[in-house]
């Protein structure tokens, strides 16, 4: 599952829709409260986070923090209007697995998280011996 903490309602809309039309589930919340609020309940399922760095109660890098509390190897990737390469490099500095500027294309973010979650699967087959070499 993915969750998508964005405070713009029209766009967390869009990727909902978005996700789900491509067989991907997925909840969302409109802060970081929210957010936290679903991982209490659903740490275990929640395989990404599509986070947007500015969050109206908590910035987004807070959040990512706080997220991988819950489960460690929660992929993340940040979205954000503020192009910036000191920001770019301060979010790969925190761990994030990925960023996007907005405005983004959706074909463009739905490939940036498919490409997430086949790595989660490529990673797991890795480390169960699936994967041959």
């Amino acid at each position: 599952m993915i969750l998508i903490v964005e405070d713009e309602q029209i766009l967390a809309s869009l990727l909902e829709v978005t996700f789900a039309s491509n067989g991907i589930s997925n909840a969302s919340a409109s802060n970081a409260k929210g957010a936290l609020e679903i991982m209490r309940g659903s740490k275990s399922f929640v395989d990404l986070a599509v986070i947007d760095l500015g969050l109206p109660d908590m910035d987004g890098l807070t959040l990512c923090r706080r997220l991988r509390e819950f489960n460690p190897q929660l992929k993340i990737l940040i979205t954000s209007g503020s192009y910036n390469l000191d920001v770019r490099k301060m979010v790969l500095e925190q761990g994030v697995d990925s960023i996007i500027w907005k405005p983004y294309d959706l074909d463009e973010i739905l490939g940036r998280v498919e490409e997430l979650l086949s790595r989660e699967d490529i990673d797991l087959r890795c480390l169960s011996g699936i994967y041959p070499n």
